[in-house]
């Protein structure tokens, strides 16, 4: 099959623009987002709170090494999830489940997906350099490789420099988007989602398949490619456009299937256990069988006036959240997969504050200002700057209430 055949270094990344310098303003802009965001989280920092020993537990909050008081930049950029990389990091996974007095699977590392803390072991042991320090500039120079990435996308299937740099503006002012400062996995997970988009949209398959296996050992998200690449071989048999096509996409979806597996069976090998990844995520959500909608309206039946009301305000999340994801993308692959992604995303993670970041993926780029869509130049121009503001608007508000833990916090991540 040709769309297996191709395994040359071009088959990842699309036609780079004929300018020698065309990196230059898109990274420009993720600097200048990532440097006001370098102070937003400094000065949050200084009022931050770290929860007594005794109920760190309660509250999700593990600790790897124990930061000053208060908290400061490099302690809150490996807050949360990044202490659990941290300790993943240095001491490994353990060799069996963790248990309380009592037999429950407590809280633990099984959950935490193996290839960003090996990573930074590695980049560690070569540099001699601390977790914080290594992890951090992970994600700073893997976010600066998406904003390039989703730049080098949108211009080539539009043509349009201007087009380009505004997708590349609206990923960077993402109200989630300081995470690309941050210990957590988003940065390397969007790395290898457009990366293989890239493939796809060349045709290259066989690159998209090798990097589903890296994908998949770095965040449980596989499931959605395997959705993505069913729904594109449903529109290619519906277009008729041959078998080709048709059996690449399936063979993509049926593989991606597999590979949810991957993580789940070497965490099982380790611990000699079949269900030690089940049984580790429940220590989070102990309603883990239920999709995040049942378990939003489950859980917010009686506050919101019954069932009946909690139902209509789910659908009406969902359809936004879908909508807002997918309005004005003219691509089919790229709107595929905003919108399977999304879909994957609101049936299997809680809706809460923090889970706002895992949209990121999305390409949550403002698609009728990015595209031709709007004639003036000037409009669009004006619109991204808008947004722009706005953006770092949601970002202090993300930073302040969500990644650092305060007194008035609306979430614990």
């Amino acid at each position: 099959m040709d769309s297996f055949r191709h395994w040359g270094s071009k088959a990842i990344a699309p036609t780079v623009s004929a300018r020698p310098y065309w990196w230059i303003l898109p990274l420009l802009i993720y600097t200048i987002f990532r440097a006001i965001n370098v102070l937003m989280i400094s000065l949050a920092s200084q009022s931050e709170v770290i929860p007594a020993s005794q109920d760190l537990e309660s509250l999700g909050y593990f600790v790897t090494k124990a930061g000053p008081a208060p908290p400061g930049y490099l302690t809150t950029v490996t807050n949360w999830d990044g202490q659990w990389y941290w300790q993943i990091a240095e001491y490994g996974y353990p060799d069996r489940l963790p248990r309380n007095s009592s037999g429950q699977v407590i809280q633990n590392e099984f959950a935490f997906f193996p290839l960003f803390p090996i990573l930074a072991r590695a980049l560690m042991s070569a540099s001699g350099l601390s977790f914080p320090i290594v992890a951090t500039t992970m994600s700073i120079l893997l976010g600066a490789v998406c904003t390039l990435l989703l730049y080098r996308i949108v211009l080539r299937n539009q043509s349009d420099t201007l087009g380009a740099l505004i997708a590349a503006t609206c990923l960077s002012a993402f109200t989630c988007a300081p995470v690309f400062l941050i210990a957590y996995t988003d940065p390397l997970a969007l790395t290898f989602v457009l990366l293989i988009l890239a493939a796809v949209l060349r045709r290259k398959l066989a690159w998209a398949a090798l990097l589903l296996m890296a994908l998949a050992f770095t965040r449980n998200i596989v499931a959605a490619f395997a959705f993505f690449f069913a729904v594109l071989a449903l529109i290619e048999w519906r277009r008729r456009r041959g078998q080709q096509r048709f059996v690449g996409y399936m063979l993509l979806s049926a593989w991606s299937a597999s590979l949810t597996l991957a993580w789940p069976t070497v965490v099982a090998l380790k611990t000699g256990e079949a269900g030690a990844y089940l049984v580790s995520q429940q220590a989070w959500v102990t309603d883990i069988a239920l999709i995040a909608p049942m378990r939003f309206i489950q859980r917010y039946a009686d506050v919101l006036g019954g069932p009946l009301t909690a139902t209509v305000l789910a659908i009406a999340w969902i359809a936004l959240v879908l909508r807002l994801v997918t309005i004005g993308q003219p691509d089919t692959t790229l709107r595929m997969w905003s919108l399977t992604y999304s879909a994957y995303i609101l049936m299997a993670t809680n809706w809460s504050p923090n889970g706002l970041r895992y949209y990121l993926l999305a390409l949550p780029v403002c698609w009728p200002l990015a595209t031709t869509e709007l004639s003036s130049r000037r409009a669009r121009v004006a619109g991204t700057a808008a947004l722009a503001l706005l953006g770092l608007l949601t970002q202090w508000w993300w930073i302040r209430y969500v990644l650092t833990h305060s007194v008035e916090g609306m979430s614990i991540p």
